[in-house]
């Protein structure tokens, strides 16, 4: 009898820790006044949810969070496969600005568990309007590939599209713990990419880069890559992605034109891939940006796993030419 209340009595305490709200501030960035407040009150609302969805094991009930349809829709998806917590009653971040005249958090420390019981620390971006209204949730990608991607010194125009194209690679990311086929099959299609804001259109265009003879470009491996992983994502709950590096680098000739490749992977209960993603983007219509050009390229060149990928087939900004 004493060992049953004793538990009982631990329950109730880790429930009551449980129920404890997490307090959100904002640190650098913005000044004190009504916005700062509301963002200060609705992250805090969005981290204890997430919390007590989390040691409910129950889906996320968003109600009284100031966030847009779409960012619960995403963030709903993410939920259903890759469930997190944050560890710290007490969290404080800088806020920056964005591209598009809103506000980005980035460093939410969180938790997570893998299946085989390995517990990961993500953190989380949040991405909020200039009402303070939630936008997007993604994961980050790592602090160090975050500083080689946004390069001080790179002068303000670059900054930004830097920006825009590290907002752009999160989405990827975080699409493959959300199993999100709808988003990858538009970003690996053959048509160009428009970002308007928040928002990426598929439109057909006239060929704006052509891509060099010499290049190794394996022409089925875009549709291979995407018809592998829609039989994972139908197999498994969890996947596992992860990037090993990132290198943004501006076109020789073409102002405002840069490519961006990521050594990629990901592993799950099933299977397991490693590659190259390539995407070449086009600022020089400013309200316009644009992705043309989007290639998977596989670490194997064969079956077996004897013939890899040299860094000289890999394809980059300087294998394209503009007419």
């Amino acid at each position: 009898m004493k060992k049953t209340l004793l538990i009982v009595l631990l329950w109730l305490a880790a429930a009551a820790a449980w129920a404890q709200p997490v307090r959100f501030f904002v640190g650098e960035g913005m000044e004190n006044g009504p916005l700062k407040e509301k963002v200060n009150t609705n992250v805090s609302l969005l981290l204890t949810e997430i919390n007590d969805a989390y040691h409910a094991s129950r889906a996320l009930d968003l109600s009284a969070v100031s966030i847009t349809p779409r960012a619960v829709r995403l963030l709903s998806m993410l939920w259903r496969n890759r469930p997190f917590h944050c560890d710290e009653l007490r969290v404080v971040d800088r806020i920056l600005r964005t591209f598009d005249g809103g506000y980005q958090l980035r460093n939410i420390p969180m938790e997570m568990t893998e299946p085989g019981g390995k517990v990961l620390y993500p953190e989380l971006v949040v991405e909020l309007d200039a009402g303070g209204t939630i936008t997007l949730v993604n994961f980050a990608i790592e602090a160090n590939l975050y500083r080689k991607v946004v390069q001080p010194g790179s002068g303000e125009r670059e900054m930004n599209h830097r920006k825009i194209m590290l907002d752009y690679v999160e989405q990827f990311r975080t699409s493959y713990d959300r199993k999100d086929l709808n988003f990858l099959e538009l970003f690996f299609c053959d048509d160009a990419l428009i970002i308007t804001g928040r928002v990426v259109k598929k439109y057909v265009r006239e060929p704006g880069a052509i891509l060099e003879k010499a290049v190794l470009y394996p022409q089925y491996a875009n549709s291979e890559y995407l018809a592998n992983l829609r039989r994972v994502f139908s197999q498994i709950r969890y996947s596992r992605t992860y990037f090993k590096d990132i290198q943004v680098t501006r076109h020789p000739v073409e102002e405002g034109v840069y490519g961006v490749n990521i050594k990629m992977g990901y592993e799950s209960a099933v299977d397991s891939d490693e590659g190259c993603v390539f995407l070449l983007w086009d600022f020089r219509d400013g309200n316009r940006p644009q992705i043309l050009v989007r290639t998977w390229q596989p670490r194997w060149l064969d079956d077996a796993h004897i013939q890899a990928l040299s860094e000289s087939q890999i394809i980059n900004v300087n294998s394209f030419k503009f007419p």
